[in-house]
């Protein structure tokens, strides 16, 4: 399986399984195991993995808005990207994007 092309500024929502699967021939259940097997985890969790790391760079290193952030990494609004960020990294957007921007002031 070739490996994967990254497009900035395009989400990941809505092309498994339905539009990746015929892009590479293979049935859902099948890509399915094939992330499991070799990236030790679902490919529902890359993916959100993927999301959150575009997430926290862009808030390290814009001054963008929460919620055109949220709408370019995928997570569809600022609301489902801060509770993400709750849930996996124990901080909001907000705080992420402070700590950051005092590690690295520019």
């Amino acid at each position: 399986m070739p490996a994967p092309i990254h497009r900035p500024g395009i989400s990941c929502r809505g092309y498994f399984p339905i539009r990746l699967r015929p892009a590479v021939g293979a049935e859902t259940r099948t890509l399915q195991n094939y992330f499991r097997k070799i990236l030790d985890r679902p490919v529902a969790t890359e993916i959100r993995r993927v999301r959150i790391e575009r997430a926290k760079r862009e808030l390290a290193q814009s001054k963008r808005p929460l919620a055109e952030i949220a709408r370019e990494v995928g997570f569809g609004d600022s609301l489902q990207l801060y509770e993400v960020f709750r849930r996996e990294l124990g901080v909001t957007p907000s705080e992420y994007r402070i700590q950051r921007q005092l590690e690295n002031p520019t």
